[in-house]
């Protein structure tokens, strides 16, 4: 049995490996394309104005024909996580395409070791846990968005954490995570709704998970509380 584990534990730090070598090689090469360079731009103007704004006084970036925009010239299409997330990485790296692209990489090899994790636990076997992240890891749709500074791998690591955190759920404090969870996911793109929805429908027909119904539905009145005011700013 513990030579199984050392075996386990030896596949997944060898699935890192690839990971890290498929994810950051020349990952700055590439000038980025225009979503990612939506977001870097963004990202720079919440560094001068805290807020993610069009408009830096000197240059107007935009697209939708200013739909996505408030007369202030602020970007309120979706919720803004990945923005100061990226802002971050440019504040301490520099403005480059690096800097923009580099924690939304390291996200993306935090999926893969959620992934892991997240399938041990439900089948509490590290050959299948192993086997799902070397999938992952191996899926050339996977490390293409893995290497673009936009919100793909932000909502993959968070829906990965949800799932994990749902299988936990038997407190109070476990049903506050899991809530902290939903938001930050909500605000890394509003399609998690999908996740959050899949889980509700489980808790109701699925028997396995029965014992999370409870604390899963505590949860939703302080998801709610800090993600629909956002469709009072959206458009």
């Amino acid at each position: 049995g513990m030579m199984k584990a050392r075996l386990g534990c030896g596949l997944r730090a060898a699935v890192l490996v690839l990971a890290r070598v498929l994810i950051f090689t020349s990952l700055g090469r590439d000038h980025l394309w225009s979503d990612e360079g939506d977001t870097a731009v963004l990202a720079r103007n919440i560094l001068k104005f805290g807020v993610p704004t069009a408009w830096d006084g000197v240059t107007f970036t935009d697209s939708d024909f200013g739909a996505r925009l408030t007369d202030d010239f602020v970007m309120v299409s979706s919720p803004w996580l990945q923005y100061y997330v990226a802002a971050a990485s440019l504040a301490v790296f520099g403005e480059t395409a690096l800097a923009a692209r580099l924690p939304f990489a390291l996200l993306g090899l935090a999926t893969i070791l959620l992934a892991y994790l997240t399938v041990w636990r439900v089948a509490q076997n590290r050959w299948t846990a192993a086997s799902a992240a070397l999938l992952l890891t191996l899926s050339v749709q996977f490390l293409i968005y893995a290497r673009q500074s936009r919100h793909y791998t932000l909502h993959a690591a968070l829906t990965c954490l949800l799932v994990f955190q749902f299988s936990r759920l038997d407190s109070w404090r476990r049903s506050l995570v899991f809530a902290v969870i939903s938001i930050l996911l909500f605000h890394s793109h509003p399609i998690a709704v999908a996740p959050l929805v899949a889980l509700g429908i489980m808790t109701l027909v699925y028997k396995p998970v029965r014992a999370q119904r409870p604390w899963f539905w505590r949860a939703m009145p302080i998801t709610a509380l800090f993600t629909v005011p956002w469709f009072a700013l959206a458009r």
